[in-house]
């Protein structure tokens, strides 16, 4: 990733560090309560051991994550939030989420939201596991297993804010991805409607929620996507929203990057500082 990308993806994380934009939960010294609503946690790929860590963290202190309907209906105000619940969300869909993430939700019954772009997913590849998309028959298993819910993530992986520009995915070789983001483009509406029914055929699924790659869109996208049918948008943090309470719009839910699960209160909470530097090395 080169620098100008690396600050545009971050410069949403920077901007919450310096004005406090991230739910109360990171910056409390000892919390008991989450009290900004549910968090969403997004990742694209997970190191097995890490993961192990971020999981057991989360079991042992009682949290549970809930699937995208769940969430929602807490949104909507038509459920109760139960006590300590998350949301863990995947994006890219990577074959590291098959191989890596989605066994160790299993282990621990949890639930994940994958948003994936369908234009890169085939039924096989001339690639190392670790250079490629997860293939059509991985993400059917895993839509079927009930731990992870496969969503859009648009058609193509552009950059919604400077339409078409391409984004690599991450953890998907860009010698794979980029002859295919560099075909001609589909206009937004187009694309954000093609990968509905595409992952729709695919997966014989509904498919309603929609993330915006690098976690930016704009009130245009969100216009667009209700169009299509989508009932959700999913971006990154946002000024002004430091979480998801409910009555909160459900085309603007906000998510924080997974390193930050193990500031939730409970026993073994990591330290800001040892997040920090994980987070901006």
């Amino acid at each position: 990733m080169n620098l100008a990308l690396s600050w545009r993806k971050n410069w949403p994380d920077l901007r919450a560090a310096l004005f406090k934009g991230w739910p109360a939960f990171v910056w409390e010294r000892a919390p008991e309560h989450l009290v900004d609503g549910v968090p969403v946690f997004c990742c694209h790929v997970a190191d097995s051991e890490r993961l192990n860590v971020d999981l057991k963290f989360l079991s042992q202190n009682g949290y549970s994550t809930l699937t995208a309907q769940a969430f929602l209906d807490a949104l909507s105000g038509q459920a109760e939030i139960p006590d300590r619940s998350i949301v863990l969300t995947v994006d890219d869909g990577a074959h590291n989420l098959y191989d890596t993430i989605y066994p160790a939700l299993k282990r621990y019954d949890f639930h994940a939201i994958a948003f994936v772009a369908p234009a890169f997913h085939r039924d096989r590849y001339d690639l190392p596991n670790e250079q490629r998309p997860c293939t059509w028959d991985e993400l059917r298993e895993m839509q079927q297993s009930g731990h992870v819910d496969v969503q859009a993530h648009t058609w193509s992986h552009r950059y919604i804010p400077n339409w078409p520009e391409p984004i690599d995915l991450v953890g998907i070789d860009p010698n794979y991805s980029r002859p295919i983001q560099h075909a001609e483009p589909l206009a937004l509406e187009a694309d954000l409607a093609k990968a509905k029914q595409v992952l729709e055929d695919e997966l014989d699924t509904v498919i309603e929620h929609l993330a915006f790659p690098m976690y930016e869109g704009t009130a245009e996208a969100v216009g667009l996507a209700q169009a299509c049918g989508y009932s959700s948008c999913w971006w990154g943090t946002k000024p002004g929203r430091r979480g998801n309470l409910p009555g909160a719009a459900s085309t603007e839910i906000v998510r924080l990057s997974a390193e930050f699960i193990r500031r939730l209160p409970g026993e073994g909470r990591a330290s800001l500082k040892s997040i920090f530097q994980q987070r901006f090395r």
